[in-house]
């Protein structure tokens, strides 16, 4: 567990998952996630295990507050580490959108960016980010 000011990055586990697939069916977050639509369960479960599998990835839950008791938010992540050119891609979204623009994001990719430089010892890292227009 890696603690900022005012959130808590998580262990992503599956307790988490039913959370989790109801934060990415949001519209508004599945756009900007790159996601075509809707997830299905197959599909997201199908993502959870890869993720927690895959040795070049990294996931954390994003909690709002300190320590086990913070309320998750968002999920934040690191993917296609490479240890030879100590290099890593950051994924972020906040979920819950209830807690957007309050600096959960912010602050959450801050205390990435130390796990990534300071524990993995990355020394690049790099953010896409991707932004569409819902269809009205």
């Amino acid at each position: 567990m890696t603690c900022g000011n005012h959130i808590t990055l998580l262990p992503y586990d599956e307790k988490w998952l039913d959370l989790v697939h109801r934060w990415i069916n949001q519209p508004e977050v599945w756009v900007e996630t790159g996601s075509e639509g809707p997830v299905s369960d197959y599909a997201h479960h199908r993502w959870y295990k890869q993720v927690t599998l895959d040795r070049s990835q990294r996931a954390f839950l994003i909690g709002q507050g300190q320590g086990k008791q913070s309320t998750p938010v968002g999920l934040i992540g690191l993917k296609r580490l490479e240890s030879r050119s100590q290099s890593a891609e950051c994924w972020i979204y906040i979920g819950d959108l209830s807690a957007r623009r309050k600096g959960f994001a912010e602050e959450a990719t801050r205390v990435i960016l130390d796990y990534g430089f300071n524990v993995l010892n990355l020394h690049r890292v790099c953010l896409k980010v991707t932004r569409r227009i819902l269809p009205q």
